[in-house]
């Protein structure tokens, strides 16, 4: 009879303790801004972003005549700013710069959108786009030479992977190693 009490007494402080940590959660949730996420994305307008979407199945290097097509009408239709790109089988590296946060949401919804229904007709990502900012100098080198050696590193580099940016801008039809030419930063 003591054992049941004592078993009861844990058993009680055990759920008295979740039940406290819940509704604490709970408030901490109800206190931010952004319920669904834990923090807003973070995105600048005065640095480039590095933004990777991540595909369910492997059909997005077949298809990259029409992922740099999609490319360039997001550049066209919303002033995205493109510093590299990549085209890889299951996912896309971009690094761009946007001047407002309405504006990269916006292009990042139609690039996303307008790519699964050209490429998968239908559901293709795996995740929301994973994105990071990157600031000027070494970081900005980093981040320009990861995504640009990222084909070569795979194994799968063809002459059309680092197509010519002059500007911000993607130029349809060049080719050339536009990044790779650049110099080290200080």
């Amino acid at each position: 009879m003591l054992d049941d009490l004592q078993i009861t007494g844990r058993e009680n402080l055990v759920s008295n303790l979740l039940f406290t940590r819940a509704l604490r959660q709970l408030l901490l949730l109800k206190e931010k801004k952004y319920a669904g996420r834990k923090t807003a994305r973070p995105i600048s307008t005065r640095h480039y972003n590095h933004v990777v979407l991540k595909a369910r199945r492997p059909i997005l290097r077949k298809n990259s005549v029409v992922v740099r097509a999609l490319i360039r009408e997001t550049q066209l239709r919303f002033g995205v700013r493109l510093r590299a790109l990549a085209v890889m089988p299951d996912h896309v590296h971009l690094i761009v710069q946007v001047g407002a946060r309405e504006q990269f949401q916006d292009a990042l919804r139609f690039l996303a959108g307008m790519i699964a229904l050209k490429v998968a007709h239908g559901k293709l990502w795996l995740k929301r786009a994973w994105s990071r900012v990157v600031r000027s100098g070494r970081d900005q080198w980093n981040a320009e030479m990861y995504v640009c050696q990222n084909p070569f590193r795979t194994g799968i580099f063809t002459e059309a992977d680092h197509a010519m940016i002059q500007g911000g801008v993607l130029l349809a039809g060049t080719c050339g190693l536009a990044l790779l030419r650049n110099s080290e930063p200080q």
